[in-house]
């Protein structure tokens, strides 16, 4: 089963448990209830054990905030007045424009000054995580979802896609090549 988020999942293995332990059992087998950024991350990992895959290697949290700062950093960014804060917001707004695929549409709406200089850090930052054969958690489905054909992962034969009030684009189409 995968949630949204951690508190959930917990929350329904502690339901199970203690359904479990209601019926008079004394041992059971733990339920497999991860929220849906672990559950990537399981993926990620398996995909990598397999042979014949060049995957890029997946960075931490803090590892993208140093990438991000450094890209600021090297665009000029040393002027701004926060600009860690700034790398926390550019990351930020790189994981929403993924989450509802919207990358190729950057162009395509005016832009200010803050826009456009987010628009340059993107394609930037983009441009180094190919360089140096690295990505980051807002890509990983999409990464996911071009060695779903080769088996890299170990698929489970029933997900069940619990507590999520709305399907990210990304997501649905992350599950949507599972089916």
């Amino acid at each position: 089963m995968v949630t949204p988020n951690a508190r959930l999942a917990a929350a329904l293995a502690r339901d199970f448990n203690v359904a479990q332990s209601a019926r008079g059992l004394t041992a059971w087998v733990a339920p497999d209830i991860v929220p849906y950024s672990a559950w990537l991350a399981r993926a990620y990992e398996e995909a990598l054990q397999a042979e014949g895959l060049d995957l890029p290697l997946l960075l931490s949290p803090s590892q993208e905030q140093a990438l991000w700062e450094r890209i600021i950093h090297e665009a000029g960014g040393a002027m701004l007045l926060a600009p860690g804060r700034a790398a926390t917001l550019a990351r930020e707004a790189w994981d929403l424009i993924h989450a509802w695929q919207l990358g190729g549409r950057l162009a395509d709406f005016p832009a200010g000054e803050d826009a456009r200089a987010f628009r340059a850090w993107a394609h930037a930052y983009e441009r180094a995580t190919l360089r140096e054969r690295v990505t980051d958690r807002a890509r990983l489905p999409e990464w996911l979802r071009t060695v779903l054909p080769a088996g890299a992962w170990r698929r489970c034969e029933t997900l069940v896609v619990h507590g999520f009030d709305l399907l990210k684009p990304q997501q649905r189409a992350f599950f949507d090549a599972l089916a």
